[in-house]
């Protein structure tokens, strides 16, 4: 899973929630008279139509009857537990911490030949090696490894790779 997933599971949640919130207003109720209609706290209306909490089936079938759109339950209910599994694995894959999502882009890193880099602090003539070995600065702050002690072994074997004579890296011309 790319490292953009966990938005794409927050923007999973967030289109059920409008959804929610749309079939609410369609309604004509507001927030506190579904909440009396599905015999819920008002809090929790408020957590399921903005995306902080997932709707189980039956809040879901529950919304929907309160709000006379019983036929969009189905619909919801499935978009609901794709959501869900989307965040399960997620989850799986950020237990293992960031060793397996480093290792496996190591072997796509070992075939690169050119990394097109830009930073503000090297320009092009600055000897390209001297940037990539740290010495580029982030304001007044050097660039620091990873302090996680697996993650830094893959920065090893990519760091082997970077010093293999057929490899270069390439700055942008500033012209």
């Amino acid at each position: 899973m790319s490292p953009s997933s966990s938005a794409r599971v927050q923007e999973a949640r967030d289109r059920i929630a409008i959804r929610l919130r749309g079939l609410r207003s369609d309604a004509g109720l507001t927030g506190q008279q579904l909440a009396e209609l599905a015999g819920w706290q008002g809090s929790k209306v408020s957590r399921l139509q903005s995306g902080r909490s997932q709707p189980s089936d039956e809040d879901i079938r529950a919304w929907c009857r309160a709000c006379g759109a019983e036929g969009e339950a189905e619909n919801l209910i499935a978009a609901s537990r794709q959501a869900h599994h989307m965040y399960t694995e997620w989850r799986r894959v950020q237990g293992r911490g960031l060793r397996g999502v480093q290792e496996a882009r190591t072997p796509r890193y070992e075939r690169t030949k050119v990394i097109r880099v830009y930073s503000s602090k090297c320009h092009s003539g600055d000897a390209p090696d001297a940037c990539l070995r740290g010495g580029v600065a982030l304001g007044d702050r050097p660039v620091q490894p990873d302090p996680r002690r697996l993650a830094g072994r893959n920065r090893r074997t990519r760091g082997a790779v970077s010093n293999r004579p057929a490899w270069r890296a390439a700055l942008p011309d500033p012209d």
